[in-house]
């Protein structure tokens, strides 16, 4: 495998060898309690395969290949035994609990060995909600929802 940080470290094996050290891992995500980190990406890729690649993330993130539709597992299917340059994206879900949180994403079969990403972020507490008397609205983290007032 190979595997490339979106700041383009790349780290790189030896022409033949099927696998390699991962050295790189993804930190920094934050979010507020009940909302979605910001994505994170890297691409993965790969020579000498023998079969599908299976990528699964822990508990408190999700993977894509997309930005759109996020999962805990999803399977790369090499063509030829070759995993052409492809984008992988992580997030921290919405239902972590705040706090400081660590977690990985494996990598898995094709004949190879597994390869582990580290991941790291933190996740805040979600603050009181927000009531504005001018608006008549009470604004909860990123949305808004109508209470009641009393009309003269």
């Amino acid at each position: 495998f190979f595997f490339q940080a979106e700041d383009g470290i790349r780290d790189h094996c030896v022409t033949g060898v099927q696998t390699c050290a991962l050295p790189i891992s993804l930190g920094g995500f934050t979010a507020v309690a009940g909302n979605f980190s910001a994505v994170k990406n890297y691409s993965l890729s790969g020579t000498a395969l023998k079969g599908a690649i299976t990528v699964s993330s822990s508990t408190n993130f999700e993977i894509s290949t997309n930005t759109n539709s996020f999962v805990g597992s999803l399977t790369l299917v090499p063509s030829g035994g070759t995993l052409s340059n492809t984008a992988l994206y992580v997030r921290l879900k919405n239902t972590a609990a705040a706090g400081t949180l660590t977690g990985s994403v494996l990598h898995s079969g094709g004949g190879a060995s597994n390869q582990i990403l580290a991941l790291g972020g933190t996740v805040q507490a979600a603050g009181p909600p927000f009531s504005s008397p001018m608006s008549g609205s009470v604004y909860t983290n990123s949305s808004f929802s109508e209470i009641g007032r009393a009309h003269v």
